[in-house]
C-alpha cells in the first residue's frame, strides 16, 4: 500500500516538473518573441527616420514665406503702417542673424551670409541690381544720406571700407565694426573701447569717446544726434542702453526701472529718432517699441502681431530719406526647407 501510494506522490511530481518545464519554456519563447518584436518595431522606425530625412524638402521644392501684404498696428501714438516687400524670387540664407539692410535715395543695400547685394528701391519693390564683392568676414553696413555705403567687421585684419560712386575705398583698419551717423562724417565702434569714428578726406580715424560703464558692450549705435550704448548693469542687474549727446554726455536711460519695470529691455539691436521721439527693436524679446523724448515707453508691440511672421529674428533696420524705416527679418519656413530674409517698410512717424 505504501509503495502504492509512494508511485502515486511520483507520479504527480514528474506531471508537475513537466508542466513547470514547459512553462519555462514558454516564458523563454514568448521573451525572445517580444524581443524579436522590439527590434523590427525599432529597425521600422529607423526605417521611418530615414525617410522622413530623405524626404526633406529643398529651397526650390519647399514653399516661400507668404504674408498680407499691409498691416496696421497701433503703437502709442503712432499707427504704424507696415508693408511686406517681398524679392523678385525668395532671399534664401544660411545664417539667421547675419541679415543686414541699408538705405538712401533710391538704394536698398542687404548684407547677408557676408554676401553683399545692392537693390532698386521703387513703387514699393525692389529689384535687383548687383552683387559687390568685399571679400569675407565683413558683418554690418551702413549709408549715409548723400548714398555712400559703409562696411565693416568684427576681424581686425579686414579693412574700414566706404563704397562711393562705385568705387571701394579702404577708410582705416583695425577699428572693429561701425555703424556711421546719416551724415556720413560721424560714426561708433565698440570693438574693445567705445571710439568715435571720424571720417575725413577719404580716411577713418578713430577718437576716445565716453567712458566704458559696462563689462561687456551689447550694444553700440548712433542716430542724428546721440550715440547709444547698452550693457547688463551690475546696480539693476538688467540691461539697460543709454544715449549721450556727440560730446559724450549722458543724457537718457532706456529700460532704466530694471527686470521688474514696464521699460524692461533685453537687448535692443537698432534705435531710431522718430518726430515722437525714438524708435527702437528688442531684437531678443522681438518686441518694436515707441519711447518718448524723455525715453519713457510710449507703445509696443510683438514682432508676430507687425510682421505676420512666426518668431523671426529681426536682423537689421535703416531709416529711409523720407523717415520711413526698411527692417530686415529672417524666418524659417513652415516646411522647414529654407530659411528666408523678408523686408519690411514702416511707416506713419
Amino acid at each position: 500500500m505504501k509503495k502504492r501510494a509512494l508511485g502515486i506522490i511520483l507520479s504527480v511530481l514528474c506531471v508537475l516538473l513537466l508542466f513547470s518545464a514547459c512553462g519555462g519554456k514558454d516564458k523563454k519563447e514568448k521573451k525572445k518573441s517580444d524581443e524579436a518584436k522590439v527590434k523590427v518595431e525599432k529597425e521600422e522606425s529607423e526605417e521611418k527616420e530615414d525617410e522622413e530625412e530623405e524626404v526633406k524638402l529643398s529651397p526650390e521644392e519647399g514653399t516661400p514665406f507668404t504674408t498680407e501684404a499691409v498691416r496696421d498696428v497701433t503703437m502709442g501714438p503712432v499707427t504704424v503702417h507696415c508693408q511686406w516687400i517681398p524679392f523678385e524670387s525668395p532671399y534664401i540664407v544660411d545664417d539667421i542673424f547675419s541679415g543686414r539692410v541699408a538705405a538712401a535715395g533710391d538704394r536698398v543695400w542687404i548684407l547677408a551670409d557676408g554676401k553683399l547685394k545692392e537693390y532698386q528701391y521703387a513703387n514699393d519693390a525692389v529689384t535687383f541690381v548687383k552683387d559687390i564683392s568685399i571679400g569675407d568676414g565683413y558683418s554690418e553696413i551702413t549709408a549715409d544720406e548723400t548714398g555712400n555705403l559703409y562696411v565693416s567687421s568684427k576681424l581686425s585684419n579686414n579693412a574700414f571700407l566706404r563704397i562711393k560712386d562705385g568705387n571701394i575705398e579702404e577708410l582705416a583698419k583695425d577699428i572693429g565694426p561701425v555703424k556711421m551717423q546719416r551724415s556720413g562724417n560721424v560714426g561708433i565702434s565698440a570693438l574693445f573701447d567705445i571710439k568715435k569714428i571720424v571720417v575725413a578726406d577719404g580716411t577713418a580715424t578713430a577718437q576716445d569717446w565716453m567712458p566704458q560703464e559696462h563689462d561687456i558692450i551689447s550694444t553700440a549705435l548712433i542716430s542724428e544726434n546721440y550715440a547709444y550704448i547698452g550693457g547688463r548693469s551690475e546696480e539693476l542687474d538688467a540691461y539697460i542702453l543709454k544715449a549721450y549727446d556727440m560730446e559724450g554726455n549722458h543724457l537718457l536711460t532706456f529700460g532704466e526701472k530694471g527686470k521688474d519695470g514696464d521699460d524692461w529691455l533685453a537687448y535692443v539691436s537698432q534705435i531710431m529718432e522718430i518726430p515722437e521721439g525714438f524708435f527702437g527693436i528688442d531684437a531678443n524679446m522681438r518686441d518694436l517699441y515707441i519711447w518718448g523724448p524723455d525715453a519713457s515707453v510710449l507703445g509696443s508691440v510683438e514682432a508676430p502681431d507687425l510682421f505676420g511672421a512666426r518668431y523671426a529674428w529681426i536682423a537689421g533696420a535703416a531709416k529711409q530719406d523720407d523717415g520711413s524705416i526698411l527692417v530686415a527679418l529672417t524666418q524659417d519656413r513652415d516646411d522647414d526647407s529654407a530659411t528666408e530674409l523678408l523686408l519690411y517698410r514702416l511707416s506713419g512717424f
